[in-house]
C-alpha cells in the first residue's frame, strides 16, 4: 500500500498470483470505510469505474481455464470460484466481482457479476443467474460461488443471500481463458466496476465435490457474513402471537431479537432479545392492533440486519358471552326491593333470574367507588344462568376421538370475572362452602369457584386453583378471575386481594354440567353471605395483556376508583384492606418497597396490598407503565434514573428514556457496565 492507497493484494495459495493495482480511477482503499455484517474489513472499491485489481494475466489463465481438447487445464475437470463483497450500491458500473474480459458476451470469456443485484456468472458468452433472485443489495455481504465440472459440463452458482444454487447443464468444454488479462472488481472494459468492500477470493484449479463446495461457502459465510434470519412465519391463536424463523448462518448465532411495531420499517428496541431457540411467542400484544415484526440474529456480539417484515392484522379479542351487571339499575328487573331477573349485557339473551331464596337490589352498603350491588343475603339466595344447553359453547372441550368435538372446541379456552363482597366467612369445615359460582354441587367436575371460609379457590374439570397468599374478611370487596388455555391446559386463576396468579393445568374436558350456572351458590345446600357486584364471561382465552387489562378495568371500578383522579383524592379512598394511615406520597402502609405515589402513578395500584413489582424486565431494557401522565392529573412525571452503585458514589441520575409516551416509558441500558442500577422516579407539582 501507499498510505491507504493499494498498490497489491498478495496470493495466500503459494501460487505467486499476486493482484496488483491496474487502472486510472480512484485506489481501492484499505481497509475498508464499513465492515461485512460480521465485523471484518477488506478492500474498499470506489464507487468510480476502473479501479480494479490485475489477478491473472491472458496466459495465467490457461492453466485452469483452457478445457478445449489438449488444453492446459483439461486434466483438471472444471474449476471453483468463491468470492465476498459487501456492494456500498449496486446498478452503477455493472456491478462486476471478476472478469477476464470486457465483453461477457464473447467466447472466451469468464465474468461474475451481480448484476443490479442478480447474482450472475457469463461463461463461454452466455449468461447464467438464477431467475427471479435479484438478492444483493446495498450493505449487505453476501458469499458468491461459482463451480463448472467439465466432465459433467454442468455450472452451479450460489449466493449466500438467498441460500439458492443456480443450475445450467450442457456447457461443453472449451477454452473459456481470453485473451484480456482478467480483474478483481472490474474487467477490460475502463467502464465497468464494483462499489463496495471486496472481503475474499479463493479460485481453484478442478471441480470441488458436492460437499467441499458447501464447506467452503459455510466456511466463508462464518468468516465474514452474519446474515438476517430467513423465512419468517408467524401464526396467531387469537391471544397469541407466534413467530417462526430459520437460521441462514451455517455457524449457528448465539442468539436472536424480535422487534415489534405498530407501523412498519420502524422498530425501535427489541421486543425480545437473548432468544437461543428459532421460535418465540408474544404474550403482549393487544387485540385490535396491527404489528410489525422482524428478527435478528446475534454471533460473537455481531447482530445482523433485519430479517424480511412480517405482519400481524387485527385479531379480535375473545367475545363476551354473558355479562351481569348491577352497577346500572336499569339491568335489574325487580317487585320492591326483591330482585326477579339480571339483564344480560352480552347482546345473547342470556338474562338470569332467581328460583332459589330472595336476591334483594340495591345492598344497604355500596362499594367503595359508590356503586351499587345485588344483596345475596346470609341463606340459599341464587342467580340462574347459562342452563345446560348455553354451556356447551362456553365450557364443552371434548376433543374429537371420533364422535365429533365439544362446542366450544375450537375457542381455545374460556374466561370469566366476577365482583363479590365478603360480609362474613362461614367455617372452613362448614357444609355451605361459602361458594360463588358454580354448575354443580360438588367439586368433582365442572366449574366451582369459593371461599371455603378462607382464600378464593376455583375447581375445573376436578383440578384446584388457590391462591393462599391473601385470606379476606369480612367487608372485603374482591374481584376474581380465571384465563383457561384449552390448547396447553393452562389455568391462571387470580384475585385482586392477592394481587396475584397461580396457574395449574386441566386437561382439555367437557366443563359444562347438566345443571344451570348459579351466581352466589350452586344448585345443592351451599352460598355465600355477601354481595355480588358483577360476572363476566368471555368466549375464548383472553391474551395476558387483555386478561391484565381487564383486572385492572374492574378493579378500579368497584374497588380503587378510576387513576384519572388526583393523587389527593385518591389516597384518601378505601381500598381492598381499608383506609390508609400514612396518606403522604412516601408512605407504604404494605410494606412492600413501593411507596404510595408510585403506586399511584403506575397502574393504579391498591396500596393496601404488597405488589411484587411495578416494571417488566425483558434483555437490557426495563419498562415502566404509565397510568396517570394525563392533564386531568397535572403535574405528575415520570424520570428514569441510573447509578452504578445504587447512589453511593455515583449519584442517581436521570437518563434519556429509549421510550416516553402517554403510556410508557422505558430504558435500554448500554451493557457496558459490571453493575448497572435504574430506577423509576415519579414526581407531583
Amino acid at each position: 500500500m501507499t498510505g491507504s492507497d493499494v498498490t497489491g493484494w498478495n496470493d495466500l495459495s503459494g501460487n505467486a498470483f499476486n493482484a496488483t493495482a491496474a487502472g486510472a480511477g480512484t485506489p481501492i482503499q484499505y481497509p475498508s470505510a464499513s465492515t461485512s455484517s460480521y465485523g471484518v474489513t477488506g478492500l474498499d472499491v470506489p464507487a468510480d469505474a476502473d479501479n480494479k485489481l490485475l489477478a491473472f494475466t491472458s496466459a495465467q489463465q490457461n492453466e485452469w481455464l483452457d478445457f478445449s481438447s489438449g488444453g492446459a487445464a483439461q486434466a483438471y475437470s472444471g474449476f471453483t470460484i468463491f468470492a465476498v463483497v459487501k456492494p456500498d450500491a449496486v446498478g452503477v458500473t455493472s456491478d462486476v466481482v471478476f472478469s477476464n474480459h470486457g465483453d461477457p458476451t464473447t467466447a472466451e470469456s469468464l465474468s461474475l457479476r451481480y448484476t443490479a443485484g442478480t447474482p450472475t456468472v457469463w461463461l463461454g458468452g452466455t449468461e447464467r443467474s438464477i431467475n427471479g433472485n435479484a438478492v444483493v443489495a446495498a450493505g449487505e455481504t453476501v458469499v458468491l460461488a461459482v463451480k463448472y465440472d467439465s466432465d459433467t459440463r454442468e455450472l452451479k452458482l450460489y449466493d449466500s443471500e438467498s441460500g439458492n444454487t443456480g443450475t445450467a447443464s450442457n456447457i461443453a468444454p472449451n477454452d473459456f481463458s481470453s485473451v484480456q488479462d482478467m480483474y478483481i472488481a472490474g474487467s477490460e472494459n475502463s467502464g465497468q466496476g464494483m462499489d463496495g468492500l471486496f472481503g475474499e477470493l479463493k479460485v481453484y484449479r478442478g471441480a470441488m465435490t458436492e460437499g467441499e463446495f458447501e464447506a467452503e461457502r459455510n466456511a466463508l459465510m462464518a468468516k465474514w457474513v452474519q446474515n438476517a434470519p430467513i423465512d419468517v412465519t408467524l401464526g396467531s391463536d387469537g391471544t397469541n402471537i407466534t413467530l417462526d424463523w430459520v437460521d441462514p448462518n451455517p455457524t449457528a448465532s448465539d442468539t436472536y431479537s424480535v422487534y415489534r411495531s405498530e407501523a412498519t420499517g420502524t422498530y425501535g428496541t427489541a421486543l425480545a432479545s437473548g432468544l437461543t431457540t428459532t421460535n418465540y411467542t408474544d404474550s403482549t400484544a393487544v387485540s385490535d392492533t396491527t404489528y410489525y415484526y422482524v428478527v435478528t440474529a446475534i454471533r460473537g456480539g455481531i447482530e445482523s440486519g433485519f430479517s424480511a417484515e412480517v405482519v400481524a392484522e387485527d385479531f379480535a379479542a375473545p367475545a363476551v358471552y354473558a355479562h351481569y351487571d348491577a352497577s346500572d339499575a336499569n339491568n335489574v328487573t325487580a317487585s320492591g326491593s326483591t330482585v326477579t331477573a339480571l339483564a344480560d349485557n352480552s347482546g345473547n339473551g342470556y338474562n338470569a333470574d332467581v328460583t332459589v331464596g330472595t336476591v334483594l337490589y340495591p345492598d344497604a352498603i355500596q362499594s367503595a367507588t359508590g356503586l351499587n350491588l345485588l344483596d345475596m343475603g346470609a341463606a340459599r339466595n341464587t342467580l340462574r344462568t347459562l342452563i345446560p344447553g348455553e354451556q356447551d359453547a362456553l365450557l364443552d372441550f371434548t376433543p374429537d376421538t371420533g364422535a365429533g368435538a365439544g362446542a366450544a372446541a375450537t375457542n381455545d379456552g374460556f374466561s370469566f370475572f366476577v365482583v363479590t363482597r365478603v360480609d362474613a366467612l362461614f367455617p372452613e369445615n362448614s357444609i355451605i362452602r361459602d361458594v360463588i359460582l358454580a354448575n354443580r354441587g360438588d367439586i368433582t367436575a365442572g366449574i366451582h369457584l369459593r371461599l371455603q371460609g378462607a382464600s378464593p379457590e376455583l375447581y375445573v374439570g376436578g383440578v384446584k386453583a388457590e391462591d393462599t397468599s391473601a385470606v379476606p374478611v369480612a367487608g372485603d370487596t374482591l374481584v376474581i378471575a380465571a384465563n383457561y388455555n384449552s390448547v396447553t391446559g393452562d389455568l391462571e386463576f387470580w384475585n385482586s386481594k392477592a394481587d396475584a396468579s397461580v396457574t395449574v393445568n386441566v386437561p382439555a374436558a367437557d366443563f359444562s354440567e347438566a345443571a344451570a350456572i348459579f351466581i352466589g351458590g350452586s344448585n345443592g345446600n351451599q352460598y355465600m353471605d355477601g354481595a355480588i357486584g358483577e360476572v363476566k364471561f368471555y368466549q375464548g382465552r383472553m391474551s395476558v395483556v387483555d386478561f391484565a387489562a381487564e383486572q385492572v378495568t374492574l378493579t378500579q371500578k368497584w374497588i380503587t376508583g378510576s387513576p384519572v383522579t388526583g393523587f389527593t383524592s385518591w389516597v384518601d379512598g378505601t381500598f381492598a384492606n381499608g383506609t390508609l394511615s400514612d396518606k403522604t406520597a412516601t408512605g407504604d402502609d404494605d410494606n412492600d418497597g413501593i411507596s404510595n405515589l408510585i403506586e399511584f402513578a403506575v397502574e393504579g395500584q391498591d396500596p393496601t396490598v404488597s405488589n411484587s413489582t411495578v416494571g417488566t424486565y425483558s434483555g437490557l431494557t426495563v419498562t415502566f407503565l404509565k397510568r396517570q401522565e394525563d392533564p386531568a392529573v397535572g403535574g405528575i412525571t415520570y424520570a428514569i434514573e441510573q447509578s452504578t452503585d445504587l447512589g453511593v458514589t455515583d449519584t442517581w441520575a436521570d437518563v434519556a428514556p429509549t421510550t416516553n409516551t402517554d403510556t410508557e416509558i422505558s430504558y435500554e441500558m448500554p451493557g457496558t457496565e459490571v453493575k448497572d442500577f435504574v430506577r423509576l422516579k415519579v414526581t407531583q407539582e
